[in-house]
């Protein structure tokens, strides 16, 4: 193997990291989540983003890319949203060497990160680099359904520009950070933006769902009945022709883990929160993936 060099990631080269990606994943460990792309557009367009607003480093061998990283910035925590290395040149010490790049070792902030819980590797790597297990995020694939008759006293509304200040301040509540770049390049990907209600006029939070049926992220204030809510939601992806639904939910959203499982919903596997500090109070979310919730 020749030496590594570490060179700046670019956003245009975000269909090369999709593909060293899908080739790390695909040589993954027994019992890892299931991940395949249903809209590989979508998830060339989500690394473009990161790379494009965060700090996105390649490792070479021999001229050509053998790893990469990155990591985004929200609110107080620097976010390891990816790190992936071929299978030919793991174990060899590369993602130490992206690690160390993009969380150096006097690098005081805040950091945390999502991570396979069937990938030992991984789990050790952050482990080492002083980061805590915080808590665990489960996934889950379902047909969506119309629902009960009972979830009607919720309505769901496309009210961004009115509730822009609520999600913002919700946000903040859940993540520890407002994203407001996260849901501008959301809407430009035609993510559905949904706010939920109950009469009279009370404002409960907020869901987005993408084309593929991931839904997430999901945040709700205080006290919401949680699977009235999401049965609000599944009916209307349901109606809306959705196939499938697709939910990571933190283990610490216990009403919305239950509805997961009474609704029989498919468990396809678990991730690791690792961080410095639990930024924000999952308990109130669902997330929108691995990676950057």
């Amino acid at each position: 193997m020749g030496t590594p060099i570490l060179r700046p990631g670019r956003a245009d080269e975000a269909p090369e990291l999709l593909s060293l990606m899908s080739a790390a994943l695909a040589g993954g460990s027994a019992g890892a989540i299931i991940h395949d792309f249903p809209d590989p557009d979508g998830e060339e367009a989500w690394l473009h983003y990161l790379v494009s607003t965060g700090e996105g480093w390649v490792a070479e061998i021999d001229g050509a890319a053998a790893g990469f990283g990155i990591t985004v910035e929200r609110g107080a925590t620097r976010w390891l949203v990816s790190l992936f290395v071929q299978p030919a040149y793991q174990r060899r010490g590369l993602g130490r060497l992206l690690l160390d790049q993009l969380w150096p070792p006097g690098f005081k902030g805040e950091r945390a990160t999502l991570v396979d819980a069937a990938s030992r590797p991984a789990m050790s790597l952050y482990l080492r680099a002083g980061l805590t297990p915080r808590l665990s995020v489960l996934a889950f694939e379902g047909q969506p359904s119309a629902g009960s008759a009972g979830t009607q006293r919720l309505h769901l509304h496309d009210d961004w520009k009115e509730v822009a200040g609520k999600v913002h301040v919700a946000d903040a509540a859940a993540f520890a950070a407002a994203r407001p770049t996260d849901h501008a390049h959301w809407a430009e990907r035609g993510f559905a933006f949904r706010s939920l209600w109950r009469d009279p006029g009370e404002w409960l939070g907020y869901a987005r769902w993408s084309s593929s049926g991931r839904l997430g992220p999901v945040v709700l204030t205080e006290g919401v009945d949680w699977p009235a809510a999401l049965e609000a939601l599944a009916g209307e992806a349901a109606r809306g022709g959705l196939e499938r639904l697709r939910l990571m939910v933190p283990a610490v959203n216990e009403p919305a883990l239950r509805w997961c499982v009474e609704r029989g919903l498919h468990y396809q596997g678990m991730e690791i929160l690792l961080a410095t500090r639990l930024p924000g109070e999952w308990n109130r979310c669902l997330i929108h993936r691995a990676g950057l919730p």
